[in-house]
């Protein structure tokens, strides 16, 4: 890989606004046990699998669906992130010995060791595992910065030019308050925020071309500080947005859980600064307004 994945890594690292499987484990588990069922950590494995679809269901739906179904067991099962191999990986590569590129991203997975990577509930109806499975963003991430070839820089630096730190802040924030920007997921913005005339005059010379790294990874620090307050800002009004949601004429309209997902991902975009919320908390949220737009939990046939 070149210095520009390791700034795409440190951005995708940077983007996660918190522990949201960890969340979602505590969850799982604490529904489960109100609605009577008895959690059992343990791997979900099995010959019959069903494997039901996270992207639509919530976890909510999901433990409707095992009490639906008449199962007194429900399954739990999580991986810790191990950014060990990773690590490695950079301190093996070939880069240059002053490389703030390679100390952000190791800021970076530092930051989200020991957070849940992957998050597994499974139960058995009629012979068959029904299996339910989330992975954080960044897990696949991780998995890249292993994969060969080792991390490395393949062009030489040559003459630069600095900009100096006004001018730098300056871009920073210009790329921070562009609309498209903000909206867009963390593997999107590197290309939107190059689009951005000023940046794109920058990344053109190969003398200033560095400096567009560095407003990438403070512009991606900034925006990562300002989604995470955004979300604390979320959660604290989790009822009243619920609420109003359920409510919203457009969404009780709307037939497909993905596409109340979608629908309530775009809306939450005009209570959260324009930035995109957590993708596990908009799932909940979809489920929670549209359950609570019927007057009941959801119904899932198996």
């Amino acid at each position: 890989m070149e210095i520009d994945d390791l700034v795409g890594a440190t951005m995708t690292l940077n983007n996660a606004t918190g522990d949201a499987l960890a969340t979602l484990t505590e969850k799982a588990t604490r529904e489960a046990r109100v609605r009577g069922l008895r959690v059992l950590p343990a791997s979900v494995d099995g010959e019959t699998v069903v494997a039901l679809d996270s992207g639509t269901l919530s976890v909510a739906e999901v433990v409707d669906a095992a009490v639906a179904g008449g199962t007194a067991l429900f399954y739990v099962h999580h991986e810790l992130a191990n950014t060990a191999p990773a690590v490695g990986a950079l301190a093996g590569a070939d880069l240059p010995q002053q490389c703030p590129q390679r100390d952000r991203l190791l800021a970076a997975l530092n930051r989200i060791e020991g957070w849940t990577a992957r998050l597994e509930l499974g139960f058995a109806h009629h012979g068959a595992l029904h299996v339910w499975t989330a992975q954080a963003p960044w897990e696949e991430t991780l998995d890249q910065l292993v994969r060969p070839p080792r991390l490395g820089v393949t062009a030489g630096f040559g003459d630069r030019h600095e900009l100096g730190e006004h001018e730098l802040a300056a871009l920073v924030e210009l790329v921070v308050a562009d609309p498209a920007v903000r909206r867009a997921r963390v593997t999107e913005r590197a290309a939107l925020i190059r689009k951005i005339p000023k940046i794109a005059e920058l990344f053109t010379d190969p003398e200033t071309r560095h400096n567009v790294y560095t407003i990438q990874n403070q512009a991606t620090e900034l925006l990562a500080e300002q989604a995470a307050a955004g979300m604390d800002r979320l959660r604290a009004r989790e009822d009243e947005l619920t609420t109003l949601l359920a409510t919203d004429p457009k969404f009780r309209t709307i037939t497909t859980a993905a596409a109340r997902k979608q629908y309530a991902r775009d809306w939450a975009l005009a209570h959260s600064d324009g930035l995109p919320a957590d993708n596990v908390w908009v799932g909940e949220l979809a489920a929670q307004a549209w359950r609570r737009g019927k007057g009941g939990p959801a119904q899932l046939t198996l």
